[in-house]
C-alpha cells in the first residue's frame, strides 16, 4: 500500500471479501464453535476488537507518541485476544455486525485524520494497516473453508 486512499481501498475490498464469507450463513450457525474455541461471530468480533485498539494508536501516532501496539510483545497477543473475547463473547449477532461496521468507520476516520505523507514517513501506520488487512484476509479464508465444511 503506497498511500492512505491505497491503503482505505484495499481495507474496504478486504472487508466486502469478509461481508461476502458470512453472507447466508443461517443465524444459527453463526455462534457454533467453528475455530478452535471461536465462533464466526466470534471472529467478526475479534476483528472489530483491533481496529478499535488500532483507532487510539493512530491519533498517537499523529502526535508523535508511541502506539500501544509497539508495546505489545508477540507472546503477548493470544493473551490480549482471549481477554478480549472474554469480553465480548456475550455480544449478540446483530451487536458484533454493529461493532464490525462502526470499528471500520471509526478506524478510516482516524486513517483520514493522519498527514498525507504517513505511508512514506510512518512505518507503524503501515504495519498497523498492514496487520489488520493480513489479519481479515485470513479470517475471511477460513469462514469460506468453514463453510465448505460445513457445507453451507
Amino acid at each position: 500500500m503506497s498511500d492512505k486512499s491505497d491503503a482505505i481501498a484495499v481495507m474496504e475490498t478486504i472487508r466486502a471479501e469478509t461481508l461476502d464469507a458470512i453472507s447466508g450463513i443461517p443465524e444459527e450457525k453463526m455462534s457454533d464453535v467453528a475455530f478452535g474455541s471461536w465462533s464466526v461471530k466470534d471472529v467478526l468480533c475479534h476483528l472489530a476488537s483491533w481496529e478499535q485498539f488500532a483507532v487510539p494508536d493512530l491519533q498517537r501516532i499523529s502526535r508523535g507518541h508511541i502506539p500501544q501496539l509497539a508495546t505489545l510483545r508477540l507472546e503477548e497477543v493470544d493473551e490480549w485476544n482471549a481477554g478480549l473475547m472474554r469480553s465480548r463473547n456475550l455480544f449478540s449477532l446483530p451487536q458484533a455486525k454493529f461493532e464490525l461496521e462502526e470499528s471500520r468507520h471509526q478506524f478510516i476516520d482516524a486513517l483520514n485524520a493522519q498527514p498525507e505523507g504517513v505511508f512514506a514517513t510512518g512505518q507503524m501506520v503501515r504495519m498497523l494497516t498492514d496487520g489488520l488487512v493480513n489479519g481479515e484476509k485470513g479470517h475471511a479464508a477460513e469462514i469460506r473453508e468453514w463453510r465448505k465444511q460445513q457445507g453451507i
